[in-house]
């Protein structure tokens, strides 16, 4: 019997692991301070890039599904990583509103595989309006009560609006790489970033700036003051 294509995405090793690293750039010389993980589906097939695959998830309704085989993978390959260094999760924010065992999922992956969680940042991702908020807010509670950070992806496009971050109240902004790429010739986006970095140092949230491709868009983002960023260039 044939299996349906979400059966191949879930089977163990289908779901492959990269890490792209979150560098400190405002000192003289960039120091790595952390790596995000990103997944990849199946090579060779229709959902191998990220966007394909998380859509066809969101279309679905298997978001925690695809999470969790994300996180497994990617928790897997991280044990080749150095101990201390932070590492960071992406997840949906309908998992967590939706998937009552998502909590006790991660921890049990994490603690098997001898990787503290303390050191995890579980970025918030949302492409679709949740409903189960109350369901969200207790999972946020219980990760951070757990001993993981939580950061906020994609700031300034789709659902990562101010409702997302009252709800979210993160320590983190992962600023989206369409205020990013470019911003060393546009002043709208210099200006926007400004502003964001203001909330920012309201709320002592950190902010990295996704998306870096150019020497000239790192020198922009060291003179508005941001402290963290990534993308090719690195």
């Amino acid at each position: 019997m044939l299996k349906s294509l979400m059966e191949r995405v879930i089977e163990p090793g289908a779901i492959t692991a990269l890490f792209q690293p979150i560098v400190r750039i405002l000192e003289g010389d960039s120091k790595i301070v952390a790596v995000e993980g990103l997944a990849r589906g199946p090579r060779g097939s229709t959902l191998e890039a990220p966007d394909i695959l998380f859509e066809f998830a969101r279309r679905k309704n298997e978001e925690s599904v695809v999470d969790r085989a994300a996180i497994s993978s990617i928790l897997r390959e991280a044990r080749k990583l150095p101990s201390d260094l932070a590492l960071h999760l992406n997840v949906h924010a309908s998992t967590l509103g939706r998937d009552g065992r998502f909590v006790d999922f991660l921890i049990k992956t994490s603690s098997s595989l001898g990787i503290e969680l303390k050191r995890l940042t579980l970025e918030i991702v949302e492409h679709s309006n949740f409903v189960e908020e109350d369901n969200f807010l207790a999972a946020l509670a219980e990760l951070r009560a757990a001993g993981c950070s939580v950061a906020l992806d994609d700031v300034g496009i789709g659902t990562s609006n101010f409702r997302m971050m009252l709800i979210t109240r993160p320590t983190m902004l992962k600023i989206d790489r369409y205020l990013v790429t470019g911003i060393a010739n546009d002043t709208y986006q210099q200006a926007t970033m400004r502003a964001i970095r203001l909330l920012a140092d309201q709320v002592h949230a950190d902010l990295v700036a996704e998306g870096v491709e150019t020497e000239e868009d790192l020198k922009a983002l060291r003179t508005l003051g941001i402290e963290f960023a990534q993308g090719y260039l690195f």
